[in-house]
C-alpha cells in the first residue's frame, strides 16, 4: 500500500517565504496563520513603529531556526505597514486595505492587545518603504545600494535615490559616447586590456560594482591627461539611506524604511575574516541610526538562525551584537509537535487505519515513551499531537526532526523542507512509495535526509566529527538494520540530550527494533569493532 492513501502534505507548507520574491504577495501574507509566539514577536516590533519614543528597538536581529516562519512573520509586517501603498490603483488599494485589517483581526484572536495595536497602525497610516538586503554579493556597500535602488525602483521613486559615484562615472561616460568620440574611442580600447567593454562596465556600474568603478577610475587617467577621477559626491551609505528616509517623509506617504537583512547568518560566515572588517562597521553604523531615528523611522532587522556571538567572538563580533536588541523566534516543544501534526493531513481513511493498527500505535507510544524526552507534555497532548498527529514519523523521529533541523538546518534542508518537499528521503517521498502494512519514519532517516549538512558543518566541529566517524563505519557494512543502528546512534550523539542517550532502550525506541534484530546487529558491530562495550 501507499500511505499517499491515508495522509496528504499540506499545501501550506509546500512553499517556502523569498522575501526578495514574495514581498506583498498576497496570496502569501493571507496564507499567514498566527501563533501565540509570532504574535508576540510581532507585538515587539510593532511598538516600535508606533511609539517614536521606542526607537531602540528598531535595530533588531531575529534569531530562530531555519524553517520555523522567521521571513513569512516579517512579510506579514511588511504588509501591515505597506501593502496599501504599494496598490497601483483605487480598486487594489481597497483589496489592500482590507487584507490588512484581515491580518489584524487573525492576530487579535490571539492577543487582543497586538490586534489592537497592528488595526491602530494600519489606521494611522504609519507606512514604511521595505527594502530587502541579500548577502549575495561579497560587498556589503553594493548590497545595501542594489536593495535601496531596487526598493525605489519598485514604489517608482527612483528620483529620490542621490547620485552616487558610479552615477558620475555613467555621466562621464555617456557624455563621452555624445560629444567626444574620440575619448569614448579610447576608453574602450583601454578596456579591451582588462577584457571587457563600455557596455559591460556600464553595466557594472548600475549594480554598483566597485571593481567596475576601481576599473573606470584606472582608466580615466590616460583618457583626461592624467587627471585623476575625484567625483565631487563623497558616498556614505549610512548618510544615504538616511537622505532617503528624510526625502520619503517630505515628498510621499512613507513615515521611512524598514531594512530587512535576509540570511544574515550567511553574512556573518563570509565576515569570520578580520580583512573585512569594513562590512561590520556598515552594519554597525545601520544599526546605530536607526536606533536614533524618530518620526523619520528607519528600522534594520537582520534574520539569523543562532546567536551572533555564535559565529565568533571576535571583537568586531562582540561590537555588532551590542548595537542590536536580540528578539528570540522559539516555540514549546508541543507548539513544535503541532505544527508538523498540521503539516500532515489525514485523510479519511486514516481513522479505520488507526483501527486496524491499535496494537502497532500503542508499541509505538510505550516504546518512545520510555525516553522520558516527552514528560512535559499531557497523555493527551502526548498521543494525539505525537503518536497519531506526527504519524508516520515516530515521536522520537519528530523530536530528532526538530533538534537536528535547529542545530544544522539551512535555507535548502530544514524542518520545513523535510515536511513540505518531494525530494530523496523527505516526509513526501516516503509517503508515495509502496511500505509495509505498517511501516514509520524512524531516526535513522532523519539522519539520511542531513547527511549533507552533517557533512559541510564546518562551524560545529562535534556534528562534523560525529559524521566522520559514523560515515566511515558505514563505509566498512552492509546490512540494512546495523547501518540504521549507527545512524540512530550518531543522532542521538549529535543532538547531545540528556534524556537520550545511546543506550540499548532508546536505540531500540529511535528505531522500533524488536530485541533480537538489535542484539544480532549490535553483536555483529562489537565484532568487527566498529561498536565498543561499556
Amino acid at each position: 500500500m501507499k500511505y499517499s492513501e491515508l495522509i496528504e502534505v499540506n499545501k501550506r507548507f509546500q512553499a517556502s517565504v523569498n522575501l526578495e520574491y514574495d514581498l506583498n504577495k498576497i496570496s502569501k501574507v493571507r496564507s499567514y496563520i498566527p501563533t501565540e509566539q509570532s504574535v508576540k514577536v510581532l507585538g515587539a516590533f510593532l511598538r516600535s513603529y508606533y511609539y517614536s519614543s521606542e526607537p531602540q528597538g528598531r535595530a533588531t536581529v531575529l534569531i530562530g531556526p531555519y524553517g520555523r516562519g522567521k521571513s513569512h512573520l516579517l512579510l506579514v509586517l511588511s504588509a501591515l505597514t505597506s501593502l496599501d501603498l504599494r496598490a497601483s490603483n483605487d480598486d487594489e488599494r481597497v483589496t489592500a486595505r482590507k487584507i490588512q485589517y484581515e491580518l489584524c483581526d487573525k492576530i487579535a484572536a490571539v492577543d487582543k492587545e497586538v490586534g489592537a495595536l497592528a488595526k491602530a497602525i494600519v489606521d494611522s497610516e504609519i507606512r514604511t518603504l521595505p527594502v530587502i538586503i541579500n548577502s549575495n554579493s561579497s560587498d556589503i556597500n553594493q548590497s545595501f545600494l542594489i536593495a535601496i535602488n531596487e526598493a525605489l525602483r519598485n514604489a517608482e521613486l527612483q528620483s529620490l535615490l542621490p547620485n552616487t559615484y558610479f552615477d558620475s562615472a555613467i555621466v562621464i561616460i555617456e557624455k563621452w559616447e555624445e560629444s567626444f568620440p574620440e575619448a569614448y574611442e579610447k576608453l574602450a580600447s583601454e578596456l579591451k586590456n582588462s577584457k571587457t567593454n563600455v557596455d559591460e562596465l556600464r553595466i557594472a556600474l548600475k549594480r554598483f560594482d566597485e571593481k567596475a568603478y576601481s576599473l573606470f577610475c584606472d582608466c580615466y587617467p590616460s583618457i583626461a591627461a592624467g587627471t585623476e577621477f575625484n567625483p565631487l559626491t563623497n558616498m556614505d551609505v549610512v548618510k544615504l539611506y538616511l537622505a532617503v528616509v528624510n526625502a520619503l517623509c517630505e515628498q510621499t506617504a512613507y513615515k521611512g524604511i524598514t531594512i530587512i537583512f535576509d540570511e544574515f547568518s550567511k553574512f556573518l560566515e563570509a565576515n569570520l575574516d578580520k580583512s573585512k572588517m569594513l562590512n561590520f562597521k556598515i552594519i554597525q553604523d545601520m544599526a546605530e541610526a536607526a536606533t536614533r531615528s524618530g518620526s523619520s523611522q528607519l528600522h534594520f532587522t537582520c534574520i539569523t538562525h543562532k546567536d551572533i556571538l555564535d559565529y565568533s567572538s571576535s571583537d568586531s563580533f562582540k561590537t555588532v551584537e551590542g548595537r542590536f536588541r536580540k528578539l528570540r523566534f522559539v516555540a514549546s516543544s508541543e507548539q513544535s509537535y503541532e505544527l508538523i501534526a498540521n503539516a500532515i493531513i489525514k485523510r479519511e481513511k486514516f481513522e479505520q487505519f488507526k483501527r486496524s493498527h491499535k496494537s502497532e500505535f500503542e508499541f509505538v507510544a510505550s516504546a518512545s515513551a520510555i525516553t522520558n524526552v516527552f514528560s512535559d507534555l499531557t497523555e493527551e497532548s502526548y498521543q494525539q499531537k505525537l503518536v497519531y498527529g506526527c504519524f508516520p514519523l515516530t515521536p522520537l523521529s519528530a523530536f530528532s526532526l526538530l533538534h537536528v533541523s535547529e542545530l544544522v538546518g539551512q535555507n535548502e534542508r530544514t524542518l520545513f523542507t523535510f515536511l513540505a518537499q518531494d525530494d530523496q528521503h523527505t516526509l513526501r517521498s516516503f509517503i508515495a512509495n509502496e511500505v509495509d502494512e505498517f511501516a514509520t519514519i524512524t531516526v535513522d532517516c532523519i539522519y539520511d535526509y542531513f547527511e549533507e549538512l552533517f557533512k559541510k558543518e564546518v562551524f560545529n566541529v562535534s556534528v562534523h566529527s560525529v559524521w566522520a566517524k559514523t560515515d566511515s563505519a558505514l563505509r566498512q557494512i552492509s546490512d540494512e538494520i546495523q547501518c540504521k543502528v549507527l545512524k540512530a546512534i550518531a543522532v542521538i550523539n549529535i543532538i547531545g540530550d540528556e534524556r537520550l542517550k545511546p543506550t540499548p532502550a532508546h536505540i531500540k525506541a529511535a528505531l522500533m527494533l524488536d530485541d533480537d534484530k538489535f542484539e544480532t546487529a549490535v553483536k555483529a558491530l562489537l565484532k568487527l569493532h566498529i561498536l565498543s562495550q561499556r
